[in-house]
């Protein structure tokens, strides 16, 4: 209970925070290609359960249409903002909806896609016993010594 009221109080601070950028943002995904200025993406949370995910767009408007869940590091799908969004972690921001709404939590394993989630090993969906985080282990390895997933 302490926890999800942590995660309401702590959304709703981060979403004032950065509400007055997300015009900015919508403006330079919408001048830098075609598409809609958020994402959502079908994830699969806390026992299984599945949700959507937002982010702003980072890719072509199309590149749902190539069938990968898994994203190379030089993507030719990602537009020169999109880049920039990843890179500064900005396109995560959205997400402050899906905690808020109780989808996700501030730290926690990260979402998975619908699809690598069926293969995963009996003894690896204990991680679906958790709710899914917008900062999960591999961030903080990445940060801690600078190596890992980017």
């Amino acid at each position: 209970m302490l926890k999800r009221t942590l995660d309401i109080i702590l959304s709703l601070i981060g979403i004032a925070i950065v509400l007055p950028f997300f015009p900015f943002i919508a403006l330079l995904i919408k001048l830098n290609s075609r598409g809609p200025v958020f994402y959502t993406v079908d994830r699969v949370g806390k026992d299984m359960k599945p949700f959507k995910m937002f982010k702003f767009r980072t890719m072509m408007d199309a590149a749902d249409c190539i069938d990968q869940s898994l994203c190379p590091r030089n993507d030719p799908r990602v537009t020169t903002f999109g880049r920039f969004l990843r890179r500064t972690k900005l396109n995560e921001f959205p997400q402050l909806i899906n905690i808020l709404k109780g989808d996700m939590t501030f730290v926690g394993p990260r979402p998975e896609s619908p699809d690598l989630a069926e293969l995963y090993p009996e003894t690896a969906k204990a991680v679906f016993s958790l709710k899914p985080g917008l900062v999960g282990p591999n961030q903080i390895l990445v940060s801690q010594n600078g190596v890992g997933p980017r």
